[in-house]
């Protein structure tokens, strides 16, 4: 009995230090997403005219992180997104916070109008003449969030950024699902450069 409790003892030992050696800013593998995600990405990246005049997109293969984010920032955040949209639900800003705290694996699994490709964002960040070289018509770079949903999947939000050598910008994308599906019902600029 005494063997099995120590045993029991050094698996949580182990498992609390494995946690606590976590990097903050861990990529969560690939695992199983709701399709709305994709739904969503593939909305937002067809409906803002992205592409109109590039062959293919190039686009992050992680979704990226708001962290470091600090209780101020979140509370700036809230601010200017409800100021900007009085109609979104508090839901949707908690669990767009929440899940935007780790990057994701984006699987291959978007439905747009134009090809894309998705890159390596370190690849891409560290080394732009490399993407310039191998995707000259590519334009931006593109980065986008994990959506943030309310509870009945009504609303959502979606930041998405565009990359390139010495400029960007980011923008909020507020949707809402209807009959026919998710529709952009806003967009806010997020920061530009």
């Amino acid at each position: 009995m005494k063997a099995k409790i120590s045993h029991i003892a050094f698996f949580l030992l182990i498992s609390l230090v494995s946690l606590s050696s976590c990097k903050k800013h861990t990529i969560v593998e690939s695992m199983p997403e709701p399709v709305s995600d994709y739904q969503i990405w593939s909305v937002v990246l067809d409906s803002l005219g992205i592409g109109s005049s590039t062959t293919i997109l190039a686009i992050g293969d992680t979704t990226f992180s708001l962290v470091p984010y600090s209780d101020q920032s979140d509370s700036l955040f809230r601010l200017y997104v409800q100021t900007n949209i009085p109609s979104i639900d508090i839901g949707v800003l908690d669990d767009f916070l929440s899940k935007n705290k780790l990057s994701r694996k984006i699987d291959p699994l978007l439905s747009l109008r134009n090809s894309y490709v998705l890159l390596s964002k370190h690849k891409v960040q560290t080394d732009f003449t490399w993407y310039t070289t191998n995707y000259p018509n590519a334009g931006h770079f593109i980065t986008i969030s994990r959506p943030g949903y309310n509870s009945d999947f009504s609303q959502a939000l979606v930041s998405i950024d565009f990359f390139w050598p010495m400029a960007g910008h980011g923008e909020y994308c507020y949707l809402t699902r209807t009959a026919n599906g998710w529709v952009i019902q806003k967009t806010l600029g997020s920061w530009v450069s």
